[in-house]
């Protein structure tokens, strides 16, 4: 750009082009110092922002352990939170970190386990309904599943009975008709292990909304 109008500069003579000309030059360097400033300012502020880690990384070690995650969260974390499942932190901390999570009593536990995860992974590999039936009788031969993976077995050949059936595409199909074949039948099935969850539907749901409206 600058070029293109040093040679313009030269060859045109008329008094109001060369002031054209004149003030495009004064644009085009004015911008050309925003643009270094604003770069100036970036790697100022990279640099500093750098220099505040390596200095406080320096006195980790003697940090409080609330102070050890909030250093964490800040130069490693995600809008500064920091998920220990998946933030990849350097290796240098990882001699901290056991003892950091059983003082904070954080006990930070898989979403799954590895023979749920294959579960999963077996029944997206399916291709057809005849590939589910033959991965179901695989797994209904198998003994000693979890009760999360005996789940998975059931909620899969749940699925494969309504499918097969063709109720799920009857757009005539209510929400009571929902509630009875998928919510109850299969979803609240999900938590009938878990101790600290009780689900309640239909009935309850409108005498417990019923109550709160007379509280």
């Amino acid at each position: 750009m600058a070029s293109v109008i040093k040679y313009m500069e030269f060859l045109c003579t008329a008094s109001p082009i060369k002031k054209i000309i004149r003030e495009k030059k004064w644009q085009y360097r004015y911008q050309q110092t925003l643009e270094n400033e604003v770069l100036d300012a970036a790697t100022v502020e990279e640099d500093s922002w750098e220099t505040k880690k390596k200095t406080a990384e320096k006195n980790f070690e003697n940090l409080s352990v609330t102070d050890k995650f909030i250093h964490l969260a800040t130069y490693y974390g995600e809008d500064g939170i920091l998920n220990l499942q998946h933030t990849k932190l350097p290796k240098r901390f990882n001699k901290y970190l056991k003892k950091m999570k059983d003082e904070a009593g954080i006990d930070v536990k898989p979403l799954v386990t590895l023979e749920e995860r294959d579960m999963l992974v077996e029944i997206s590999n399916c291709k057809n309904t005849s590939e589910l039936e033959t991965l179901l009788s695989t797994w209904y031969s198998k003994k000693n599943l979890s009760s999360n993976c005996k789940y998975i077995r059931f909620a899969l050949s749940a699925s494969v009975e309504l499918w097969s059936t063709k109720a799920l595409v009857n757009k005539t199909q209510g929400e009571d008709w929902y509630r009875l074949h998928v919510y109850s039948n299969v979803w609240d099935k999900a938590f009938l292990d878990d101790e600290e969850l009780e689900t309640k539907r239909s009935e309850c749901v409108s005498q417990g909304y019923e109550d709160f409206k007379g509280s």
